[in-house]
């Protein structure tokens, strides 16, 4: 479990509760960012190159902390 203190998100009224948690943790993560104007934008598109680097930073996060071995 982590504790991470919530990024202040300018136009988080535009965001649905359900994912806040997630965007939080991608944002934490630095899987995502916020723009210049400290907004998400979760209603907008995002390019195929915004969306190959945030695979590409998701990817690099979890080569860097590998889930831990099962246990029996």
């Amino acid at each position: 479990m982590i504790n991470l203190v919530p990024v202040e998100i300018a136009d988080h009224d535009q965001l649905t509760i359900s994912y806040d948690g997630a965007i939080q943790r991608a944002l934490f993560y630095g899987v995502t960012k916020l723009d210049a104007e400290g907004k998400f934008n979760a209603k907008g598109k995002i390019s195929r190159a915004e969306a190959a680097e945030q695979i590409y930073n998701a990817l690099e996060y979890l080569k860097a902390h590998p889930a831990p071995a099962a246990t029996e």
